[in-house]
């Protein structure tokens, strides 16, 4: 039985699940501090105003859900991001990119570092140098048989096409050199490396060594 000064209720019809004389700072309140009593208060409410063919009133209620929801869950420009994707840690870069509005709601962009593998296949060759004397070249010693001057990085081997790019990680750790000159027909597993002067190669010397030939 209804208390005194309390409204009757109409027999046959529904309790409504929210108050409708509720303001909307206690009922926004109240849905935030429970994600759960929300969504079951919010469908109650929709379907109890579609039974009753309250069509615009229900609109007008999933509309505030979807605005409600862009507090309660973290989005990122328009797109609401999955519980664990809020807790990923911002860097320092969180300037918006794009020319979009930097906003507190949205989750800073996670810087991921590019990491760059190059395959190779690993060779054993023996390991020389020369430089540009006519001694040791043909009567254009500055010329390679790629038809480019000779520069640093420049080495020559018969056994691999011009323009393989190669490692000697033993000697020269990770510089890459390509091949842009030629050996004498009988040299065929060796590799000279251009050196700018005769003193240089030869002080250089001759060893046994591993290259990466990089693909």
């Amino acid at each position: 039985m209804a208390a005194r000064g309390e409204p009757r209720q109409k027999a046959g019809k529904p309790t409504l699940l929210m108050d409708k004389n509720a303001s909307k700072t206690a009922l926004f309140s109240k849905l935030l501090q429970n994600k759960a009593a929300k969504q079951l208060v919010a469908v109650g409410n929709i379907l109890y105003r579609l039974a009753y063919g309250d069509f615009q009133s229900a609109k007008t209620t999933l509309t505030g859900l979807a605005v409600l929801a862009s507090f309660i869950y973290p989005t990122n420009h328009g797109v609401i991001l999955a519980d664990f994707e809020a807790d990923l840690p911002a860097t320092a870069s969180s300037v918006s990119q794009a020319g979009l509005p930097r906003n507190s709601q949205s989750t800073a962009v996670v810087a991921v570092p590019q990491i760059k593998i190059s395959a190779y296949t690993t060779k054993r060759v023996w390991l020389t140098a020369y430089s540009s004397s006519p001694e040791e070249t043909d009567d254009t010693p500055f010329i390679t048989a790629s038809g480019k001057s000779v520069r640093d990085g420049v080495i020559a081997a018969n056994f691999l096409p011009l323009g393989t790019r190669i490692r000697i990680p033993d000697a020269f750790g990770d510089k890459i050199f390509v091949v842009e000159d030629r050996m004498h027909p009988r040299k065929k597993n060796v590799v000279d490396v251009w050196m700018p002067s005769k003193n240089q190669a030869l002080a250089f010397g001759s060893k046994l060594t591993e290259i990466h030939v990089l693909e």
